[in-house]
């Protein structure tokens, strides 16, 4: 009955009931094997979930009243085979590194839309920058280094100021249907 209690139990076999209630912590020092479905709470009533790593102060939280997968610093989520994709905050900076093909911010599928930054942020390229398609600006191109336009034509152009213009020993051709005026 409820009011005969056994102060401990020792049992070297198999152990088969037909459900258990733990109402105290309960330390569990062997491996587990779970072979059916694992839930934590129910639907709008959950519970944390913390798993410690090898690292003190490294763990991964489900965080039931944030409804977030939580990491500390420089805790990665890896992915792949070989853990070739990590994404990680090191405390000051965000990280997504790949170490294995290319990294791709897009999606397969045309006409999805990808953007990077906010209106008022300021992204920046750290090394070369290759567009394959077209390059629409609609605020100011400031150019600090040299533009070359590896002899491609710049066509459908409005006014244009320049300081000075240096020909490089080829022919320049001025073709308009209108005036031609140079004014000294």
């Amino acid at each position: 009955t409820s009011s005969v209690e056994f102060k401990d139990a020792f049992f070297d076999g198999t152990v088969t009931t037909d459900g258990l209630t733990v109402s105290s912590t309960t330390n569990l020092d062997g491996a587990i094997q779970l072979d059916n479905t694992l839930t934590a709470g129910v639907d709008g009533t959950g519970y944390d979930i913390k798993f410690f790593g090898d690292t003190a102060g490294s763990f991964l939280l489900w965080d039931q009243s944030d409804d977030a997968l939580e990491l500390t610093d420089s805790t990665p989520l890896k992915i792949g085979d070989s853990a070739d994709m990590q994404i990680y905050h090191d405390g000051s900076n965000s990280y997504i590194t790949n170490a294995v093909g290319a990294l791709k911010l897009a999606t397969e599928t045309s006409g999805i839309v990808v953007t990077i930054g906010h209106t008022t942020s300021e992204t920046t390229v750290a090394d070369n920058l290759t567009i394959t398609g077209n390059a629409s600006i609609g605020g100011n191109l400031d150019v600090t280094g040299s533009f070359d336009m590896s002899d491609a034509n710049i066509t459908n152009l409005g006014s244009i100021s320049l300081d000075t213009i240096v020909n490089d020993g080829t022919d320049i051709t001025l073709d308009s249907s209108g005036d031609i005026i140079l004014d000294a």
